[in-house]
């Protein structure tokens, strides 16, 4: 089986690029960039299928209609389809989208986010892939194999993922230095209970640096489960338990909770975590932290070396695993509005397939944008006479597109990283509930009121800010008051009705 993957290079990239062509902005809105493509050695579009991609882009490059271009007339001789690309910026690419779903001018391929996906279908602003799939995608199947799943409803495609780091795993990333000033081998910390001694030795002769904290913001929980898109009602033990459980009551997460409460009371946790705007990037460069947990895998030891500005080492801590919403985060649908589905989904297919393809939408034109680095075969830099501040196509959305694994990826990478990458995306267990996807219409009342009992509580408690004895179980009781226990029913109900659907045990 195989399974996916790209990883989303987190490009140190500064602007943001977008490739264009073909349609006026969808709705009348002049927010999202078009331009007319048809050239040279390319038939023009009345003699060939027109194919109308729409994706958010940061902002607009100045090579965008260069790039669109060169990316059309490689279509057009190499399918026969005349590809119109346009771009929306990404601030305003939601109500845009939702404009052109509503409307009924032509837009055949577009990003989808996956907490998009059950609310499109519902609506029926998106096409049934799975016969389109069979006869012009078998390059997707190849590629994605099991992770198609993250992309169905009631058991039927509507998205095909991104194949990007499609898997999780946890671990903490650290300050190598201070590993090294206090001779403590990485090799020796394999779980979270490992994690007590290395600090005890380390805030001893720093008293003054906090040890740990989430990378960015949200709930400092070891995610070991699946969380099924929210965390309300979860399958535990790496998503392979049967049923779904309420995290919240579960010994696991009142063991950490009361972990995390004695780092706080040492100062290992930081007194204004909850208050600072610091992110830990900026903290680890002020010496204020030792370090960070996260999502790690291969190139993250590079990357948050790059953030940080110190040499940093990943520490790896939970099993490799994937669930749905990892996986669908990013994808590609085909729109109700599209005229010819059939050539949509052989365009989709190059971007699963076509290296070609995928770097010019990724990069640019290879000596005007770009460059191979020397001894290279697919780590790039910028072209001769070319920086970030200075580069017409240079953006960092690469991680939206087709199978990023096959594309060209910054100097700074491994050369080794695809490899990697997809050892990891084989061996990654998958959630027993790959390619749920939860309706919350039936509870919304319930689920704003108890989302609002978790911004109170939630981090607070995680994070062991609070005294866990007195405030768990007040917590656990405006979550039962505030309808936690509807959410969680009606999750079960879905799920086993998916489970049936699709012969899951």
């Amino acid at each position: 089986m195989k399974k996916w993957i790209s990883r989303r290079n987190f490009l140190k990239a500064t602007g943001i690029s977008a490739v264009a062509a073909g349609l006026t902005a969808c709705g009348g809105s002049s927010s999202s960039t078009s331009s007319s493509t048809a050239s040279g050695s390319a038939a023009t579009s009345g003699e060939m299928p027109k194919v109308v991609m729409y994706y958010p882009l940061s902002s607009v490059q100045p090579d965008q209609e260069k790039v669109a271009k060169a990316i059309h007339d490689y279509v057009a001789d190499k399918k026969g389809i005349d590809l119109q690309l346009e771009v929306v910026p990404s601030s305003s690419y939601n109500n845009q989208l939702n404009l052109v779903m509503a409307g009924s001018e032509q837009v055949d391929i577009a990003l989808v986010w996956g907490t998009m996906v059950s609310s499109c279908v519902a609506k029926g602003a998106l096409l049934p892939l799975d016969d389109l799939l069979d006869e012009y995608g078998t390059d997707i199947q190849e590629c994605l194999g099991d992770y198609l799943q993250a992309g169905k409803v009631s058991g039927v495609a509507y998205q095909v993922p991104v194949n990007r780091s499609l898997f999780y795993q946890g671990g903490i990333v650290v300050r190598t230095d201070i590993l090294e000033k206090y001779g403590i081998d990485p090799a020796t910390i394999k779980t979270t209970d490992d994690l007590d001694g290395m600090f005890e030795t380390i805030h001893a002769g720093e008293p003054d640096m906090a040890m740990m904290r989430l990378e960015g913001s949200g709930t400092f929980v070891y995610a070991d489960y699946d969380p099924l898109g929210d965390t309300f009602g979860v399958l535990l033990n790496y998503g392979q338990d049967d049923e779904i459980s309420d995290l919240f009551s579960s010994d696991k997460f009142r063991t950490e909770c009361e972990k995390h409460r004695e780092w706080f009371k040492k100062g290992w946790i930081a007194s204004d975590i909850l208050t600072t705007t610091d992110g830990a990037a900026e903290q680890i460069k002020a010496g204020k932290l030792l370090g960070f947990y996260g999502t790690v895998g291969p190139g993250t030891a590079q990357d948050k070396t790059n953030q940080c500005g110190r040499d940093m080492t990943v520490i790896p801590l939970n099993t490799v695993f994937s669930y749905t919403t990892k996986v669908n985060s990013f994808g590609w649908s085909l729109l109700n509005n599209s005229k010819n589905p059939e050539a949509a989904m052989q365009v989709l297919d190059m971007m699963y397939s076509d290296p070609t393809f995928l770097n010019m939408l990724d990069w640019g034109l290879e000596g005007v944008h770009y460059k191979l680095k020397e001894g290279s075969d697919r780590i790039i830099t910028f072209a001769d006479g070319v920086d970030a501040s200075t580069s017409g196509y240079f953006h960092n959305w690469s991680f939206a597109f087709g199978d990023q694994l096959i594309a060209y990826f910054w100097d700074g990478t491994e050369e080794d990283f695809p490899e990697q990458v997809r050892a990891m995306n084989e061996s990654a267990m998958l959630s027993k509930a790959m390619g749920f996807a939860y309706d919350v219409t039936p509870v919304k009342t319930e689920y704003t009121a108890v989302t609002n009992v978790c911004d109170q509580y939630l981090s607070a408690l995680a994070y062991g800010c609070i005294d866990i004895d007195d405030n768990l179980p007040k917590f656990l009781k405006e979550l039962e008051s505030a309808g936690l226990q509807k959410i969680i029913d009606e999750k079960a109900a879905q799920f086993a009705d998916w489970k049936k659907e699709n012969g899951v045990s």
